[in-house]
């Protein structure tokens, strides 16, 4: 479930070079605790930077989630936490109409984005070559480096194509 509170800080999160996080951002990335972030600055796999509030850089973050099996100190599987942060800011995008809900059915977590009038449409996060990506629709992908741009992404396949009648 959404709440207000919490779309705030998942839609600040838009991982660019150079570009850095502040704990609740990567706690949502990483689907981590303050807890587990303090591991992994002990570990000295993530450095937080800065005076005041640590942040923490999206290279290091990225290279967590990049990493085989995941690093120590994270959970192993960054899919649930890049699917939630996605899910809070789908309907910043598009409306208050989609319900976004993570799911665990069989070993692969996924989003369902349900839309009124709509079928269902399940969202994965999937590993490449070049890092993990969100693919839905069989055919259609975008960098989980970039949640705003997926969201954005998502939304417009949510939108009804021009000339056709809403239910």
């Amino acid at each position: 479930m959404t709440h207000a509170s919490d779309g705030p800080a998942a839609a600040d999160v838009t991982m660019t070079p150079g570009q850095m996080l502040t704990a609740a951002q990567a706690r949502k990335v990483l689907g981590a605790t303050s807890a587990d972030l303090a591991s992994l600055a002990a570990a000295g796999l993530l450095r937080p930077q800065g005076p005041g509030p640590c942040r923490y850089p999206a290279s290091q973050i990225e290279a967590l989630l990049n990493s085989p099996g995941g690093a120590p100190g994270t959970p192993s599987d960054p899919r649930p936490g890049f699917l939630r942060a996605l899910g809070q800011i789908v309907p910043a995008y598009a409306g208050p109409r989609p319900r976004c809900e993570l799911r665990h059915d069989g070993p692969h977590p996924h989003l369902l984005v349900r839309v009124t009038g709509r079928a269902p449409l399940a969202v994965w996060l999937v590993p490449t070559t070049a890092g993990w990506r969100f693919l839905w629709n069989q055919w259609r992908s975008h960098t989980a480096a970039d949640l705003p741009g997926a969201a954005q992404a998502i939304a417009d396949d949510l939108r009804p194509a021009p000339g056709s009648r809403r239910r």
